[in-house]
């Protein structure tokens, strides 16, 4: 194309809508989505940030979006009930679930680099709230089945936060009401072994 070459010109490859989330992987990729369902994938060099991807991930606005311990995987939820799963390194979706819950935030918890806590079954273990309820659902991200393999309650109001760390094995979630848990993300899914936390 005939663009201007001057040092005053750049490209764009801005998003047309709000940017509601923004996600770094320890692969050095950033990932950028937009009210419209956009997401936009980039790549960190040495000086700033080069374009490589675009897809029209989601039909209504991103509810989550949590990339892989690792940094290989991320995954997206949104109000149109669909979680979609991309591969970082291929820049390729991998899986699109139907779910038949309006899905909130979501969060890995296990898969490689997860510490001493992962194992293989649980390589692709995915938290995803429950948007209209205090649950969280543990699904298999690779099965492409929206059936969850656990359902955790240990919230009374929807759940607006969730946090994995890896060295614990351990999730720390919100919810509406602004309480705070911490829970092991595996079965029972009580209170994580090692972790001493004061308030």
């Amino acid at each position: 194309a005939r663009l201007p070459s001057a040092e005053m010109y750049e490209r764009s490859y801005m998003h047309r809508d709000w940017v509601t989330h923004v996600l770094v992987t320890r692969t050095d990729f950033v990932a950028t989505a937009s009210r419209d369902g956009q997401l936009k994938f980039w790549k960190k060099m040495p000086r700033g940030i080069e374009f490589v991807k675009h897809f029209r991930a989601h039909m209504k606005p991103f509810a989550g979006l949590a990339a892989s311990p690792d940094g290989s995987l991320l995954a997206s939820t949104s109000a149109d009930r669909g979680l979609k799963v991309f591969d970082v390194l291929a820049f390729d979706m991998i899986a699109w679930i139907k779910l038949d819950f309006t899905p909130g935030v979501c969060e890995w918890v296990g898969g490689a680099g997860a510490g001493a806590h992962a194992n293989a079954s649980s390589r692709t273990l995915l938290a995803v709230a429950d948007a209209d309820s205090p649950e969280v659902r543990l699904l298999d991200a690779a099965s492409g089945e929206g059936t969850p393999l656990h359902t955790v309650r240990v919230h009374s109001a929807p759940v607006l936060l969730l946090r994995f760390s890896p060295a614990f094995g351990a999730v720390v979630s919100a919810d509406a009401r602004g309480v705070l848990e911490y829970w092991c993300a595996t079965e029972p899914f009580g209170l994580p072994a090692g972790v001493r936390f004061q308030f």
